[in-house]
């Protein structure tokens, strides 16, 4: 109620109550009455105006209070905003530094503003380094360009983000290979402020791809190479007339070339151990290893064009001391040596305890293996001796020509 309703509303009830007690109760009758009166008007005047002094400073206190309290949800409510705003932006730095990827807000003009700690990692500079560059400053001088144009394509608003592959260089100088996505921050206005990269390190999957790309390379001219050695196989074999031992011998041949390959495709063509080569080719007179065949060599480990070599090599050597040298008899042996000094590699063949051996009237595929192809697949020396202890093969070679890199 406005402080007028009380004051009128109190009075009005003074003035009643008096003339009702003076008409029916104390009728008025000299100066002294009138004096009453007047003091009565006033004390109820004083009332009136005492209570609604106190109406006042209750209402004033209830609004006080009220707006106490609305200042302190109001305080409340902000503070809870703000811890939400703060634990949002922990969560969002805390996403920022342990990203698995490098992240990087980028300027308009391409200097590093902010930058995580794997972005560091992946390029090898520092966060101080690093934001007193630009991105070109490290980006590989054929892709400089294709950045710079796909960045005026945002800009531009003719796309809204981009991702590229591309090669980054390590302060220390190296190449590293990165996918790179990129989106344009803009403010509510709709002007661009910077740009938001997340980079990440391709390196391995880009060095996996070049090896197979070369492995793929590899395979095809092996194959080709393979096939080549086929045909000389075949058109070297000799054929006496008998269809099945010429398929026999045939296949004798592909099989001991097939054992090398083998060993060369679980190695995925890094070349193979000497040792292992040795053993493969001799697999078939593998109970007769350690007590009638002797082999013994320091480890190498040689390439694929030697190991093709080599083996075949093995086999011609062992297919013909089972049929005509020291492994046909039951006391004959065999000694395979090989050794690697300084820059050169030799490796020999010798049978003892056989038949008389005597050298053959012709020159068939396998003298065409242990001498002629040896030395011009690996750039060689060999020699074949048909000795009266047995047949003795000797082979020298470079070991650039020989050794797996």
């Amino acid at each position: 109620m406005p402080w007028w309703g009380g004051w009128i509303g109190g009075a009005t009830t003074a003035i009643v109550g008096a003339s009702l007690l003076h008409a029916f109760i104390l009728p008025l009758q000299g100066g002294a009455d009138w004096f009453a009166l007047s003091i009565f008007f006033a004390s109820c005047g004083l009332i009136i105006a005492t209570t609604e002094l106190m109406h006042h400073a209750e209402a004033r206190a209830s609004k006080a209070e009220a707006i106490e309290e609305l200042q302190s949800q109001m305080l409340e409510e902000r503070k809870r905003s703000a811890d939400a705003l703060h634990e949002a932006l922990s969560r969002l730095e805390a996403t920022f530094e342990n990203a698995a990827v490098g992240i990087a807000e980028v300027g308009l003009d391409g200097r590093w503003l902010k930058v995580n700690e794997r972005l560091c990692d992946i390029v090898g500079y520092s966060r101080d380094e690093l934001t007193k560059m630009t991105f070109g400053d490290i980006t590989h001088p054929d892709e400089l360009e294709g950045g710079w144009a796909s960045a005026r394509r945002l800009l531009s608003g003719e796309a809204k983000s981009f991702s590229m592959e591309k090669r980054y260089i390590r302060k220390s100088g190296r190449e590293v290979w990165v996918n790179l996505a990129v989106s344009l921050v803009r403010n509510t206005a709709g002007a661009p402020v910077n740009f938001v990269s997340v980079i990440e390190d391709i390196t391995s999957r880009k060095a996996a791809e070049a090896r197979n790309q070369l492995l793929m390379a590899e395979v095809n001219h092996r194959a080709n190479n393979l096939l080549a050695v086929v045909q000389a196989i075949a058109q070297q074999t000799t054929f006496d007339g008998d269809p099945n031992a010429y398929v026999s011998k045939l296949i004798n041949r592909i099989q001991g070339l097939s054992a090398s390959q083998r060993l060369l495709v679980r190695n995925e063509w890094q070349g193979t151990d000497l040792s292992d080569l040795v053993q493969e080719q001799l697999a078939p007179y593998r109970d007769l290893i350690g007590s009638r065949i002797i082999a013994a060599g320091p480890v190498v480990r040689v390439n694929a064009g030697a190991a093709q070599t080599i083996g075949m090599a093995l086999h011609e050597l062992a297919t013909n001391a089972a049929k005509y040298g020291s492994l046909s008899t039951d006391d004959g042996k065999v000694f395979i040596d090989w050794s690697l000094v300084d820059n050169d590699f030799s490796m020999s063949w010798a049978e003892s305890g056989g038949p008389k051996v005597e050298a053959p009237g012709r020159r068939g595929f396998g003298n065409t293996v242990l001498a002629r192809m040896a030395e011009i697949s690996i750039g060689g020396q060999t020699s074949l001796e048909f000795m009266e202890p047995g047949v003795r093969w000797t082979m020298k070679a470079p070991a650039n020509r020989i050794l797996a890199r």
